[in-house]
């Protein structure tokens, strides 16, 4: 089954450091794996198919979900776009072997210029998931399909543990690194 992409892939290139002429089709395989490797787990199977229908009958969205297209899985699409294409931009693999690409005229970035102007993509992203999960905190009562029990074993529960590419990681359960009044040593206590 095809994947339907819930971003217009114009919107990859805004407030990204993509140029606005990069061919749609270099990067338009990375928004599919990141809706299904980021977003799905972050959201769930059932929140996730609802908001791949109703983005395509055409653009459904209202309220809250509305607010949560909008305000947090339109950034986290674009930054984690933007981060995956700049890892592989001038790669090109093909029956010859893989070939770095260097236009005319130019100086070719560092690897490590590369990965750091990837991984700024990739915090922003971040920053984007751990507001997307306190909004849908927030708003459990009027998006029940994020808390709601999936329908079969194949699909995706909300996975508090959600990884960016990057390896940045954030845990929906640091409770055990939170202060409390007892003697208890935290794990970066020296004492």
């Amino acid at each position: 089954m095809a994947e339907t992409i819930i971003i217009q892939l114009s919107e990859i290139t805004k407030g990204t450091p993509l140029s606005g002429n990069i061919d749609a089709d270099k990067f338009v395989y990375l928004i599919k794996d990141i809706q299904l490797q980021v977003l799905e787990p972050a959201l769930g199977t059932k929140l996730y198919d609802k908001m791949k229908t109703d983005y395509a009958v055409p653009l459904t969205y209202v309220g809250d979900y509305l607010i949560l297209y909008n305000d947090y899985i339109l950034p986290i699409l674009k930054f984690l776009t933007a981060a995956e294409y700049i890892d592989i931009a001038s790669y090109i693999v093909s029956n010859e072997g893989v070939f770095k690409r260097s236009p005319e005229n130019t100086e070719s970035a560092s690897r490590g210029d590369v990965n750091d102007l990837a991984d700024k993509q990739r915090a922003k992203a971040d920053v984007y998931l751990a507001r997307m999960e306190r909004f849908l905190e927030y708003k459990t009562a009027t998006i029940p399909e994020w808390k709601a029990n999936q329908d079969n074993e194949f699909d995706i529960d909300v996975d508090r543990d959600v990884r960016t590419y990057g390896g940045l990681y954030f845990s929906g359960n640091n409770d055990k690194y939170k202060k409390s009044n007892n003697s208890e040593n935290l794990p970066w206590d020296t004492n």
